[in-house]
């Protein structure tokens, strides 16, 4: 498993960032509800969305593992980067139904709240920068009671492959920060991609052995597998539990 503490080169990451970028999905809450069969049904929904608003030549530019209903992201991406617009706005708007609906089942990622709270109170700015509609990661955030502590959102745009990095470096500029001042909190290789194309640090929260191997097979160099760990340094208590996890 991902380290249990801080490393040296993780706490001095933390401690110098001004900055706190967090993906949604993963680092604050998990959305959808493990083992993925909601997001499957959900790319199902989209492939026969597609097929019927967009004939078989749409349908059959999807790439394999959509088409097999395992990835509703990467059919939006797909239908995003293609000419029809309208069926990419359909698209789009059927996924982000499924996402506000999925807020209030959210469930919290452990020790994400006060971790941001602490971030707010040292005068660390913070935003959520995610692939999901801007509208239900505010929601999510709002549920949590969190909007002063992380009161900026940037969200989807098309929702092209290449957009997210693009989304990080627009978070930067609205925060009015630079790189090297900032840290992403993410959780899957795509987080990671997304920080390099901005040259922001990131930060790899690997709750799980398979979300460990997938950064690390990314080139993740810095994973902690619990963001108890990451509160503990900001304020001085590692090896006791200064608050409650959620």
């Amino acid at each position: 498993m991902a380290p249990h503490v801080m490393t040296a080169e993780a706490d001095r990451l933390v401690s110098r960032a001004r900055v706190v970028l967090l993906a949604l999905d993963g680092p604050l809450c998990r959305l959808f509800p493990p083992g993925g069969e909601e997001l499957r049904q959900l790319a199902d929904d989209l492939c026969g969305l597609v097929a019927r608003r967009g004939g078989p030549d749409a349908a059959g530019q999807l790439p394999d593992a959509p088409r097999a209903g395992r990835d509703p992201y990467a059919v939006l991406a797909a239908v995003a980067e293609g000419a029809d617009t309208a069926l990419a706005t359909a698209v789009r708007e059927r996924v982000t139904a499924a996402e506000l609906q999925a807020v209030p089942r959210a469930v919290p990622t452990p020790w994400a709240d006060p971790l941001v709270r602490t971030w707010a109170s040292l005068g660390v700015r913070t935003a959520v920068v995610t692939r999901h509609a801007a509208e239900a990661a505010s929601r999510y955030v709002a549920g949590r009671g969190l909007t002063e502590a992380l009161p900026r959102v940037c969200g989807r745009g098309t929702g092209r492959r290449d957009e997210f990095g693009y989304t990080l470096a627009g978070a930067l500029a609205s925060l009015d920060a630079t790189r090297e001042e900032a840290l992403f909190v993410g959780e899957t290789p795509a987080h990671l991609a997304a920080a390099r194309a901005a040259g922001v640090p990131f930060l790899g929260h690997a709750r799980s052995e398979v979300r460990e191997r997938q950064l690390v097979e990314a080139g993740a160099q810095h994973l902690v597998g619990s963001l108890k760990f990451v509160l503990d340094a900001l304020t001085g208590t590692a090896g006791r539990t200064p608050v409650t996890p959620c």
